[in-house]
């Protein structure tokens, strides 16, 4: 289980890093007052694309391991040593 840390962090990654880049390439809208994320004119592709890639998108990020699946599920795991 990822500390709170840890989940600060990463979730400070998701904001501000992932989450405009999603909303620029139409993939999902962010309503900013609302604090709302929703599917966008291109999400469909984006889900074809990683479904198609063997199922998700296998990253690493300060040493957590981070997928997203093609059915839009994003799972953190924590580093077996910690």
């Amino acid at each position: 289980m990822a500390t709170f840390t840890a989940t600060n962090q990463m979730y400070a990654l998701l904001y501000h890093t992932n989450l405009p880049k999603l909303v620029d390439e139409g993939i999902v809208t962010f309503d900013s007052e609302d604090k709302t994320i929703a599917r966008a004119e291109h999400v469909e592709q984006a889900i074809a694309v990683l479904a198609g890639a063997g199922g998700g998108l296998d990253f690493e990020y300060r040493g957590y391991r981070i997928t997203v699946c093609g059915d839009g599920w994003v799972q953190v795991a924590e580093p077996a040593d910690r």
